[in-house]
């Protein structure tokens, strides 16, 4: 993994096909953009990045963290906004 200033890398063909309004999840875009987690959590709460659409929350067990979700149509709006810059 390399450390990107911004998400650049261009989108997998799959999600051009994908159903808009299915999901993925942080690990999903951390492969995708080839960058740690880390990098991928600094670059939302930075606002390089677009906030999670949904949170699943954990019920009845502490110990499992909110899982974060951005609509495929949200990942390739963003792609979009970027590549037009």
């Amino acid at each position: 993994m390399t450390a990107h200033l911004s998400p650049t890398a261009p989108l997998p063909s799959w999600m051009f096909t994908a159903a808009k309004d299915g999901c993925v999840n942080v690990k999903e875009l951390c492969r995708i953009y080839d960058v740690s987690k880390s990098t991928f959590k600094r670059w939302v709460a930075t606002g390089v990045f677009p906030q999670p659409d949904m949170i699943v929350h954990g019920f009845a067990q502490p110990w499992v963290k909110d899982a974060f979700r951005w609509r495929i149509s949200t990942v390739i709006k963003f792609a979009k906004e970027q590549h037009d810059r």
